[in-house]
């Protein structure tokens, strides 16, 4: 080797200006343990290999590989075309740049913009300080690792040199990602795997790698301090905000509960929840400062809905009577099926269906059921109704007759047959009433038929249009017909009694052969029959 500039055997290489060195070869000998310290510019076109620390306060320039074991200290640009591997501490005032891999077994601290085209390996701690494109790693290999940090247990952090797949990731000690960056502009934070946090395409998904919206959480929300949403909230797990929820869109929950628990829950249009709803204050739209758990729309006299704390359930009114208020004019309660043949409304009791309205155009239409489900009432599609006993009602009604079967009683009301007819076939039928009239006949102008319920006096009449009895039956066995007053046969007992009923022969009325009449004629008593066109007579005294 030939060396110019300095002299090889002194102790301390120390040069006010700056140093050439030519180098035949590959390799700078060894300068010795003490330090090498220049002032100027140094560029050396071969290797560098020194044991002892380097102060340079120019720029170094190194055209081939540089090795130092002690520490290196640059006060303007270091510069190195091959390999830097150095065992202590590098401090660089001005830029760093390598071409070749930088191996540094101590701290690195580089005030300037730093280049390393291979691959860089630092045992201690790294310090870059700079203005602009301070640090910069550019990789050679497609998809390969440009940027690497290593734990004691495996890789803590990653940035690929790569336009597709993973681009960027944080590790945990076992190596997989906390944190990850994809070419789709997708973002992933959290357990690997179990997507915690996911963003792409303007949407978050929290719990979910597909969010349908622009928050789509999967799993239950609390929000400790309000929560307004212009658009619309669809959430699959529990919701629970605790100083009051305001919705300009629809919300959609399918959890397991959605809970308020202020006083104040304003959504301008619907709300679909699939799972419970859990409300501890009042829950009150669009009204505020109610005391009843749910009050919706109308007035405060005639709200739509009402749930009170009564356990009540009021529509238009706010009356307590029953389970189930409701109130209106016209169509107060519609019920529409929309499966033919299936039944629109149900009643159940603890053991059965005890009321039903089918939705069908034939066949049973609706049914009142004993509490074992058979009917006791039952409407049909050809107007029939049967009433009583399954299988042997004793009433049915079918069109515009009543028929009667079986014993049929009828007790302490009125029975009236407007038009049509009333058939009792093989039955009987017992009519019942605590006051005096038990049957009766009315006819347009007045009663034209009656029985009476006593043990004395007059029991039964047939009336004429006025009201008059025409035919009475009495309590003492006596039945009197004709004219009221004029009483043209009577039956006492075994005994019967036809009255006068003329005074002198009697004129003619239409009366048919073999028709006779009693009468009095100069105080004899005749007997007269109408034969052959005239009166026939015969002497009674």
């Amino acid at each position: 080797m030939k060396y110019t500039g300095i002299n090889p055997s002194a102790t301390n290489r120390i040069a006010s200006g700056s140093l050439g060195v030519f180098v035949e070869n590959t390799r700078v000998g060894t300068f010795g343990t003490d330090s090498l310290v220049v002032s100027g510019s140094t560029t050396l076109s071969g290797s560098l290999t020194g044991e002892g620390p380097f102060v340079q306060t120019g720029t170094v320039n190194i055209d081939g590989n540089t090795s130092i074991t002690g520490s290196t200290t640059v006060s303007s640009s270091l510069n190195v075309i091959g390999t830097q591997t150095l065992e202590g501490t590098l401090n660089t005032i001005g830029s760093f740049l390598t071409t070749g891999s930088a191996i540094i077994s101590g701290s690195l601290s580089v005030e300037g913009p730093t280049g390393i085209n291979g691959a860089t390996s630092i045992t201690g701690s790294a310090y870059v300080n700079g203005t602009t494109d301070v640090l910069t790693a550019q990789g050679s290999t497609a998809d390969g690792t440009l940027f690497n940090v290593l734990g004691t247990s495996g890789q803590l952090f990653t940035v690929t040199d790569g336009l597709s797949g993973s681009l960027f990731s944080v590790n945990t000690i076992s190596g997989l990602p906390v944190v990850e960056a994809f070419s789709d502009f997708s973002f992933v934070a959290g357990q690997f795997g179990v997507n915690n946090l996911y963003v792409k395409d303007g949407k978050v998904g929290i719990m979910t790698g597909t969010p349908q919206a622009t928050l789509d959480v999967v799993g239950d929300v609390q929000i400790s301090n309000g929560l307004t949403v212009t658009g619309s909230i669809v959430n699959t797990g529990a919701l629970t905000v605790q100083d009051g929820l305001t919705v300009t869109g629809s919300t959609i929950l399918s959890g397991s509960s959605f809970t308020v628990t202020t006083p104040v829950f304003t959504l301008d249009t619907g709300l679909n929840l699939s799972g419970s709803t859990v409300i501890t204050g009042s829950l009150t739209i669009p009204q505020e400062g109610e005391t009843d758990l749910l009050k919706v729309g109308g007035t405060a006299v005639a709200p739509t809905l009402l749930v009170g704390t009564n356990q009540k359930v009021n529509i238009g009114t706010t009356s307590s009577v029953s389970t189930l208020n409701i109130a209106g004019t016209t169509n107060v309660l519609t019920v529409e099926g929309t499966t033919v043949e299936g039944n629109m409304f149900d009643v159940y009791g603890p053991a059965g269906q005890l009321f039903s309205v089918v939705d069908g155009l034939s066949g049973s239409l609706f049914s009142v059921n004993t509490i074992s489900g058979v009917p006791v009432m039952e409407v049909f599609s050809d107007n029939t109704v049967n009433i009583g006993q399954y299988s042997n009602p004793p009433i049915q009604v079918i069109g515009s007759t009543i028929k009667l079967s079986g014993s049929t009683t009828l007790g302490d009301a009125n029975f009236t047959i407007a038009t049509g007819s009333l058939a009792v076939n093989y039955g009987t039928v017992s009519i019942f009433k605590s006051g005096s009239t038990v049957f009766d006949v009315e006819g347009a102008q007045g009663q034209l038929f009656s029985v009476i319920d006593s043990f004395s006096g007059s029991l039964m009449s047939v009336n004429d249009i006025s009201g008059f009895p025409i035919l009475e039956v009495f309590s003492d066995d006596k039945i009197v017909m004709g004219t009221f007053g004029s009483d043209a046969l009577v039956v006492d007992g075994t005994k019967v009694t036809v009255g006068v009923t003329s005074s002198g022969t009697p004129a003619y009325s239409g009366e048919r052969d073999g028709e006779f009449t009693f009468g009095t004629d100069s105080g004899t008593h005749y007997l007269y029959v109408w034969m052959a066109g005239s009166w026939r007579s015969s002497s009674l005294a």
